[in-house]
């Protein structure tokens, strides 16, 4: 939250106060930028020492040699100005390297306020008025307590600074425009807990990583992971470079080599896995659903991955906000004639198959609904499977595939329930339900089967 300063209460006097952290501030300045210029030069030697670039130097060097250059400067302080001229550097790093750029300079540069290291940084609390009250300490000088500014104009900041359970790592500048200080603190809240209803459904995909559609719903939410396929191609080729040049006398030499390699893949997936939890947690948040079922019965798209970590990450991230988890498996049951189910019907004239797959729920018998499907453009329809469910829930799932398969959804005039017959077939044989609807002679007459 960011407050500008309204008053001065104890410590100094207003103009002495700003003098203080004038001169504090531009301490930072100074130090930041030689911290800049040290990088620079550390990363200059690791560079033309190896000949090829090089990881970019730690922080432990420079925030000490930043220490001793300014005594002043606590070792708190040194490091936390350290990392931010880290930062400054590694974002032009490159195209500095490629004469593109010149060193970056740093000409303002706020001064860090570390609760964490003790309350002589910073100390929050309120008066008999509610009004808050931050004390904290500039460099070289005794303790000041300041009034942050109240008001309608600061009310949202000033409730949030109230409501924290606790102030982390802090900051204070003088505003460019107003020249009036302000104080940026970062407020930690209490996770307030996710009022939803419905579930989200995650399940993986012949096509695609994720599939996730929320009940009622024809939009999905869909993860590709066409960059897994890149990066397990990439990683098998060049394990099998590794193994041809593994002769005699280099084996011990590419073993490192062989090793590295296998431990970039795995943190790319990892990496990959948290990323894609991340998606589906915010995508959960945003559709307002009280839990997530997982199901991840298909595995083709991806024949080797690290699919328990996966289950295992997203229980943990449903549990860390609240969220309820179930990790199902992929159930269809074969339904008798007299039973509501939704059904997969393929096209066939003349006997064979048009390319269309009528996805449809229907509360009245196989022989009944098959009647009335019959005898559009001379069509006949064959039940390629059926899923048995409760009458109650029969739409939610027709709603659920139609999500599912919205992108080979056929929109050219035949109905909002046809879809392709390969990609429908397909998944059926992945889930090994094609034909269960008694009739699987009949359909191998249309399809092999």
């Amino acid at each position: 939250m960011k407050v500008p300063i309204a008053e001065v209460m104890a410590g100094g006097t207003k103009s002495e106060f700003y003098a203080e952290l004038r001169k504090t501030l531009n301490l930072c300045v100074r130090a930041t930028n030689r911290a800049v210029t040290e990088y620079a030069k550390l990363d200059r030697r690791l560079w033309e020492s190896t000949g090829k670039p090089a990881k970019m130097p730690k922080d432990t060097p420079i925030y000490k040699l930043i220490n001793g250059m300014f005594p002043p400067l606590c070792s708190h302080i040194a490091a936390s100005l350290s990392r931010a001229a880290g930062k400054k550097y590694r974002d032009e790093r490159y195209r500095l390297f490629a004469n593109r750029v010149s060193l970056p300079i740093c000409r303002s540069c706020p001064y860090p306020l570390l609760p964490s290291q003790g309350k002589q940084h910073l100390n929050v609390s309120q008066d008999n008025d509610g009004n808050v009250l931050i004390r904290l300490k500039l460099i070289g000088t005794d303790y000041y307590t300041l009034r942050l500014r109240g008001g309608s104009n600061y009310a949202r900041q000033i409730r949030t600074i109230k409501d924290a359970i606790e102030i982390g790592d802090s900051k204070i500048w003088i505003n460019r425009k107003s020249g009036v200080a302000t104080i940026g603190l970062a407020c930690k809240m209490e996770a307030k807990p996710i009022v939803g209803t419905g579930v989200l459904r995650v399940a993986t995909d012949r096509d695609n990583f994720i599939v996730a559609t929320k009940a009622k719903s024809d939009i999905p939410f869909t993860i590709t992971g066409d960059q897994v396929h890149k990066w397990a191609a990439e990683a098998r080729r060049k394990q099998e470079r590794l193994r041809q040049d593994s002769k005699s006398g280099q084996r011990r030499k590419l073993r490192k080599v062989k090793q590295d390699a296998s431990e970039k893949y795995d943190q790319r997936i990892k990496s990959f896995i948290r990323e894609s939890v991340a998606h589906l947690v915010k995508h959960a948040k945003r559709r307002r659903v009280a839990g997530i079922a997982y199901d991840d019965t298909i595995r083709s798209y991806f024949r080797n991955f690290q699919w328990h970590e996966l289950a295992t990450h997203l229980e943990n991230k449903c549990e860390e906000i609240g969220l309820t988890f179930e990790h199902t498996a992929k159930e269809i049951l074969p339904a008798l004639d007299w039973e509501p189910h939704v059904y997969f019907a393929a096209a066939v004239i003349d006997g064979k198959a048009t390319g269309k797959v009528k996805i449809g729920y229907t509360s009245r018998t196989k022989s009944k609904r098959r009647r009335e499907l019959e005898g559009m453009g001379g069509q006949e329809l064959i039940m390629l499977a059926t899923d048995r469910l409760p009458q109650a829930k029969l739409r939610a799932r027709e709603k659920e595939l139609h999500a599912k398969f919205s992108k080979v959804k056929m929109n050219n005039g035949v109905g909002r329930e046809w879809f392709e017959l390969e990609p429908i077939v397909e998944w059926l044989r992945e889930i090994d339900c094609l034909g269960n609807s008694g009739n699987r002679s009949q359909v191998m007459q249309i399809l092999d089967i």
